[in-house]
C-alpha cells in the first residue's frame, strides 16, 4: 500500500509539471501569428517582437521596413 502511494504522488507530481511550465509558442508561430493582421505589403519585412520559454520579450525577427508587430503575450498564472 505504501508503494502505491509513492506512486501514485510521482505520478501527480509528473504530471503537474507540463501543466504548470508557462506554454510559449514557437518563433515560427508567433511570427506567423503577429503579422497575420499587418498590411500584406509590410508583412514579409516587418520586425516582430515576441515571447521567449522564459516569456520575456524578445526580437524575433529584425525587419527592414517601418512595421512592428507584436506576439501575443503567452499564457499567464492569474492571481486570484
Amino acid at each position: 500500500m505504501f508503494i502505491m502511494k509513492e506512486l501514485i504522488t510521482v505520478f501527480v507530481l509528473l504530471f503537474l509539471i507540463p501543466v504548470t511550465a508557462q506554454n510559449v509558442l514557437s518563433e515560427d508561430i508567433q511570427i506567423n501569428m503577429a503579422v497575420s493582421a499587418a498590411p500584406e505589403m509590410y508583412k514579409k519585412d516587418a520586425t516582430v517582437i515576441g515571447y521567449n520559454k522564459e516569456g520575456k520579450l524578445v526580437t524575433l525577427r529584425k525587419g527592414s521596413n517601418h512595421m512592428v508587430c507584436l506576439a501575443d503575450d503567452p499564457p499567464k498564472k492569474e492571481s486570484v
